[in-house]
């Protein structure tokens, strides 16, 4: 039985959608281009600065040290503006230690782009 309801096929989507972020063991985030944060999932080894509650609505450079902010935010506006993905690699003190991260900026529409951060200190 086929399914003609656009309000239910958009529940399915974002019910798969759902799952699927929840799948990834990656730091997931949505940004606008006013590079505030929308929504945010943090990995299975994320390690916060700053609560999470706290984050929702911060921009980029109220939460992230200089100059890994500008460079973030400089990524927002390329994926953005060229509509491709960007890859940036950088460093942040964990738990007394300096452990290296991917991220990666990918546009979602004309305004929001998803970064993914992975921590590759051991890879």
């Amino acid at each position: 039985m086929k399914n003609d309801s656009p309000h239910l096929d958009s529940h399915n989507s974002s019910q798969r959608l759902k799952a699927l972020l929840e799948a990834i063991p990656d730091t997931v985030i949505r940004i606008n281009h006013d590079y505030q944060y929308l929504d945010f999932k943090p990995g299975e080894e994320f390690t916060s600065y700053v609560p999470i509650e706290h984050v929702l609505g911060k921009r980029i450079d109220e939460i992230i040290p200089q100059p890994l902010a500008g460079r973030l935010m400089d990524a927002v506006d390329i994926a953005l503006k060229e509509k491709r993905s960007l890859y940036i690699e950088f460093e942040l003190p964990k738990k007394g230690q300096i452990a290296y991260y991917e991220s990666r900026c990918l546009p979602i529409n004309e305004e929001e782009v998803l970064i993914i951060n992975r921590d590759i200190t051991n890879q």
